[in-house]
């Protein structure tokens, strides 16, 4: 049975909050499997989630989400998670993401998620010594709502 984790952000402003709580709420998946919905892991103040984990630079990353991303070249081993409101870019930190693989939600080296389709699948595999967490959407979002495009 899948269990649904939340966690209270409590500080919006802080990087260490937000990081700690992906983070966090992954490795509390107590089975070999179980469900996060990121609704109950951010607050509520964003529409869309994007994170990155290409090298990719600022110019780039603002044209596959429409807004300005206001951020820094992203290197590889480094992730940039962006929330975004119907207005632009609400927050963004750095989050290191290892051992964390978004299976089937990659478009162009982003994973993107919205407010209606925030739930993922937690798999918890054995690769060697380390423990790996395999997330994938639960149900993909229609055609109408694809990933970020770079041109």
């Amino acid at each position: 049975m899948s269990a649904i984790f939340s966690i209270l952000l409590l500080s919006a402003c802080s990087s260490l909050s937000d990081t700690d709580l992906l983070i966090r709420a992954i490795k509390e998946c107590n089975a070999n499997s179980c469900t996060l919905n990121f609704r109950e892991i951010y607050t509520n103040d964003w529409t869309d989630i994007y994170i990155v984990d290409a090298v990719m630079e600022p110019s780039e990353i603002s044209k596959a989400i429409g807004h300005d991303c206001n951020c820094e070249m992203i290197y590889d081993g480094s992730n940039l998670v962006i929330f975004i409101d119907s207005a632009g870019v609400v927050r963004s930190h750095e989050e290191p993401v290892a051992n964390v693989d978004f299976t089937n939600a990659y478009s162009n080296g982003m994973v993107h998620i919205t407010k209606d389709y925030p739930l993922f699948e937690v798999v918890i595999a054995k690769v060697g010594e380390e423990t790996v967490y395999r997330l994938a959407h639960v149900s993909l979002p229609p055609a109408s709502l694809p990933g970020p495009t770079i041109k």
